[in-house]
């Protein structure tokens, strides 16, 4: 997963891993700049990929810090927290 940021914050690495503890798994972070950083999230208990709840739960935090980033996926790109509960929505009703 990778999040390109409108505006650069220099903790954005931080931001994610603290978005990950609190969904209940750990971000793997393969590289970060001002501007964005690329992660994976893993479950810590077996070591193998979040669950999609869970990487919910990361994007919708990341967008609470940063609401006019974009968030690409494997599956999607979210450009802004808008656009992102618009489809977040669309998928559970």
């Amino acid at each position: 997963m990778e999040i390109k940021l409108a505006r650069p914050h220099h903790f954005i690495d931080k931001n994610v891993e603290k978005a990950a503890l609190d969904a209940g798994c750990w971000a793997r972070i393969k590289w970060w700049m001002p501007e964005g950083c690329r992660f994976v999230l893993v479950n810590p208990n077996t070591n193998e990929a979040a669950t999609f709840e869970q990487h919910d739960r990361v994007i919708a935090s990341l967008f609470m810090r940063h609401p006019d980033a974009m968030v690409r996926t494997a599956i999607a790109t979210y450009k802004g927290a808008a656009q992102f509960e618009m489809q977040r929505k669309g998928r559970v009703a």
